[in-house]
């Protein structure tokens, strides 16, 4: 009898531990909206985390999983990873009235942001290369809508945005380019300083066909790149107590 005790309770431990795990793994699959990328709500901004594309969300096909949710957000972040914003992705997110893009997003798809009639400025990175014709369209065609919209595309002087906006004669504003960051010492300018950087300076002092941050390699703020530059960059690896200016 204590046996068949245990074995019941080992099987309903076993039922158990199924049905948690179907569970967890049902609201992992509605969390995600995209292979690598999730997202979740905190208060009236919707978050969108992780790296690699969103979904796509065909009409017929489905709907964004934040569908039911999307006239409450006011806010929406696309976090630093996200390659591109899927098909109909904040579709009637109609109290949007700001919406941040990420560095790393390279494409948008059609009507990602239809019925956002409330979202005013929207700054598009300068690496977006590919927008689907009617990604901006607000109102779809043929349907009326009363009140002003007021969507003006922030695009970067010569990019891809701002070819787009040109051609579909879409309100925007340009910006300039955004000032390269300068990092002392990073004379390839690959965002580290270390060895490949000492190397670097080294071939192009010696007269080799290299190039390199001029700037970044004056780290000794002379106004000139020569030998003392590279004696200082040297010393700096080695850990001596010297600064890179």
């Amino acid at each position: 009898m204590k046996k068949l005790l245990s074995l019941l309770c080992v099987l309903a431990l076993f039922t158990a531990s199924l049905a948690w795990t179907a569970a967890a793994e049902g609201e992992n699959e509605f969390n995600k909206c995209g292979e690598n990328l999730t997202w979740e709500e905190n208060g009236d901004t919707l978050i969108i985390s992780g790296t690699g594309a969103m979904n796509d969300y065909f009409l017929g096909t489905g709907n964004p999983p934040w569908r039911w949710s999307a006239s409450a957000f006011k806010k929406i972040i696309v976090g630093e990873g996200v390659t591109h914003i899927g098909v109909r992705a904040f579709y009637f997110c109609n109290q949007v009235t700001e919406i941040s893009l990420p560095k790393s997003l390279v494409s948008i798809g059609s009507s990602a942001f239809q019925f956002c009639t409330s979202l005013g400025d929207l700054v598009i990175p300068p690496n977006v290369t590919s927008i689907d014709d009617n990604a901006f369209q607000i109102i779809p065609d043929g349907m009326v809508y009363q009140e002003e919209i007021n969507l003006q595309l922030i695009v970067t002087d010569g990019s891809y945005a701002h070819q787009y906006a040109q051609s579909k004669d879409l309100p925007f504003a340009v910006k300039q380019p955004d000032a390269p960051v300068r990092i002392p010492g990073d004379v390839n300018g690959d965002g580290k300083v270390n060895g490949m950087d000492v190397l670097r300076l080294a071939r192009f002092l010696a007269g080799h066909d290299v190039t390199i941050n001029e700037s970044a390699a004056d780290v000794n703020a002379s106004g000139a790149v020569d030998g003392r530059d590279l004696l200082r960059l040297s010393r700096y690896l080695a850990g001596q107590d010297v600064e890179l200016k």
